[in-house]
């Protein structure tokens, strides 16, 4: 995720678009001779390619945009993709240059479109992507027009097919940016920053800048890197060099830096440096990247699991996809922080892409301080998926929260000889690009072989079956492990009886997945396994698409511990128990419903306390000492009026949660998650809203 003032000259492409759903081609009317030869040409592809093309009739949208949210749920449709269709469509933007800009750089930054897709430019094309969810960038220069005349960019992409087996969107959902850049220049995620501990004292940053020349005349160029502190004070300055680098050219100069003392970043005070990359020709500066990076150190140990500067610690995570509630996958910047925000109140300490790279999460989980799983899509051992491979390295390595390279999930050969050539590939890609992160796979079965995926990595993550846990550590003791995809258990907010008729489970967590585990039991066999370093829990959130085990009518999972809107379903709370450093208590049960009155109810109390005590109005009717993973459950008379529950600590009460009969609702109450939002047209308003009655 790029933010302005990071580079030189970088704008905003979100806005202007021109959409439709509807495929055109780009062949010639004719088959004649003439447009059989002019087609064959440079630049001289027809339909919505074609700057002369009349789109006057298209809708005008801004990105991020999934054209896929506004459609109807379809019973024919696939569950898989939430009950609705994707398809093929176009989008086209014009935009004009300056005439100063002909001896610069002209580039395109893409951070994510779905799915397969052919960019254009003023009839040229360009890029073919074939991955829904990578980040790549597109040079223009050598078709751009300046002046009077605009550039037409035109995108077809195809989402007829599927990547995934969740809900996908459709469009171009990230953001796009366009980068003026001199003609020598820092290169497209050129700048790698690689700090490395030599003591107690000191650190050694490794500074590797990419260089690039976009025409043919030799430019004599400096590089210098500026360090700056968290608290924004210059801390370290290198310059380089002078460097000849020829027309057309791109090579890599190295600079060393070492730093006393550097502020630590760590998940509980996350520390930033920035780094400013500045290079100069000419007698000025002509181009800068400013990249952010962090002094922590990691080891991932097959005996005692996962270490953060010298800390053991668990990992905490949640598994996530990209969608969220009514916006698809055209998720903003700080809806994304909303939610990463909303993992961390639960105790959550980590991340997984799942099961794929995005950028802005990165950027998020550095100031927030989350560790992060990042994930490639696709599990081949092709050229291009290599270099794809390359790319989301590049963009991840400078970032201090991830600490972990996926290279693929539940494959059908991941436990063969084949899946390991392939692992071991991949792996090799990624240690080409960064050699200081553990590589391992997410496997659903084939990791006990020894001709398997497994026996190549620097470490396996099993989703599920905890099991084989000790089975694992038994056979491979010196093989690191993690609960790399747990628990898929089932819960609906809000409701107390489970009722499969109509497609709901109750929010005890009595329920999970065929394959999966209740919230309670996979913190139990993560827990007391010091050689498991942890566990990343399907999911945080419920997402569209999936419905299992359920389908028609349900479109989306049941999966999440929040539900897609982010309001917590009563599994929050087991977590705040599991992983929070807080003392709390919290009631589980339907006593605010009215109707239930005179019933026998079931009130699990959750809680990380010693001890807990249960009052009805008052007066105590129940009390217990509560199982650390089980917690406490107990059966009461519904009455109208107040449910109280006490947590005791050394005797003393540390603890307190309550539950209101509920009235007849009185007003209709929204409420703002911020105060207040950035402009400039990257964030959206997130309003709550909730129905109260005469208590509020």
């Amino acid at each position: 995720m790029k933010h302005y003032g990071q580079q030189e000259n970088l704008y905003c492409l979100n806005r202007g678009w021109k959409f439709i759903e509807k495929d055109f081609s780009v062949l010639p009317p004719t088959k004649n001779h003439d447009d059989v030869y002019g087609f064959a040409k440079g630049g001289a592809c027809k339909g919505p390619a074609d700057t002369s093309f009349d789109d006057s009739d298209w809708e005008v949208v801004e990105l991020p945009h999934d054209w896929v949210t506004k459609k109807q749920f379809v019973e024919t449709g696939s569950p898989n993709q939430g009950y609705k269709e994707r398809g093929i469509g176009w989008y086209r933007l014009r935009f004009g240059l300056e005439e100063e800009d002909r001896k610069k750089q002209i580039l395109l930054e893409f951070e994510g479109m779905s799915a397969n897709a052919e960019i254009y430019v003023n009839g040229m094309i360009l890029k073919r992507s074939y991955s829904g969810y990578n980040s790549f960038c597109v040079d223009m220069t050598d078709m751009a027009n300046f002046g009077v005349v605009p550039n037409t960019i035109a995108i077809r992409i195809d989402a007829s097919a599927w990547e995934g087996w969740w809900y996908e969107g459709a469009g171009i959902y990230r953001n796009v940016w366009l980068v003026k850049k001199s003609a020598a220049h820092i290169g497209y995620q050129g700048v790698y920053i690689k700090p490395t501990k030599i003591n107690e004292e000191q650190w050694q940053l490794q500074l590797e800048t990419e260089i690039e020349n976009s025409f043919e005349f030799s430019k004599e160029v400096i590089v210098s890197h500026t360090i700056v502190s968290p608290k924004g004070e210059v801390v370290g300055t290198v310059k380089g060099e002078a460097t000849v680098i020829n027309g057309f050219e791109r090579k890599k100069v190295m600079a060393e830096y070492q730093i006393e003392n550097p502020d630590i970043w760590d998940i509980e005070s996350p520390s930033l440096y920035e780094v400013k990359t500045e290079l100069y020709y000419e007698g000025e500066r002509k181009d800068y990247q400013k990249n952010s990076t962090g002094f922590r150190t990691i080891e991932l140990l097959a005996d005692s699991g996962f270490w953060l500067n010298g800390r053991n610690i668990k990992l905490k995570g949640f598994c996530n996809h990209q969608d969220h509630a009514g916006v698809g996958v055209a998720v903003s910047y700080n809806l994304q922080q909303f939610r990463i925000k909303k993992l961390k109140e639960l105790g959550a300490n980590a991340y997984r892409c799942a099961h794929n790279p995005d950028p802005a999460i990165l950027d998020i989980c550095d100031r927030e301080g989350l560790l992060v799983m990042e994930e490639n899509r696709t599990f081949s051992s092709a050229k291009d998926v290599l270099e794809e491979v390359k790319g989301i390295v590049k963009n991840a390595r400078n970032h201090p929260c991830v600490i972990l390279y996926s290279v693929f999930n539940e494959e059908p050969l991941q436990g063969t000889r084949k899946g390991h050539q392939m692992a071991g590939r991949l792996k090799e890609a990624v240690k080409e690009m960064d050699d200081q992160r553990p590589v391992l796979g997410a496997f659903n079965g084939g990791y006990m072989e020894e001709e398997g995926a497994a026996t190549i990595l620097d470490a396996v993550g099993i989703n599920y079956n905890p099991k084989r846990y000790d089975d694992f550590h038994k056979k491979y003791p010196n093989i690191p492990l993690m609960g790399s995809e747990t628990a898929s258990a089932f819960m609906v907010r809000g409701e107390y009886k489970t009722d499969y008729s109509k497609n709901i489970i109750d929010d005890y967590d009595s329920e999970c997945a065929l394959w999966g585990t209740k919230v309670k039991d996979t913190w139990r066999y993560v827990n007391e396994r010091p050689y498991v370093a942890g566990s990343f829990v399907w999911t945080g959130f419920d997402y569209r698409g999936e419905p299992t085990p359920f389908e028609w009518p349900s479109v989306g999972t049941f999966f999440g511990t929040y539900d897609s809107c982010g309001f917590e379903k009563d599994a929050c709370y087991l977590y705040k128990a599991f992983w929070g450093k807080e003392k709390m208590v919290h009631l589980v049960s339907p006593w605010a419903e009215e109707k239930m009155i005179g019933s026998d109810i079931k009130v699990m109390v959750t809680t990380n306390c010693e001890y807990v005590k249960l009052y009805v109005n008052g007066e105590l009717v129940k009390e217990g000492k509560p199982d650390e993973y089980e917690q406490i459950t107990f059966e009461i008379p519904c009455e109208k009026g107040v449910l109280k529950a006490e947590g005791f600590m050394h005797g003393e009460v540390v603890a307190i949660d309550e539950q209101k009969t509920a009235l007849k609702e009185k007003k209709i109450v929204i409420e703002p998650v911020e105060d207040s939002i950035q402009t400039g047209g990257h964030d959206i308003a997130i309003l709550n809203v909730k129905v109260v009655d005469e208590q509020g």
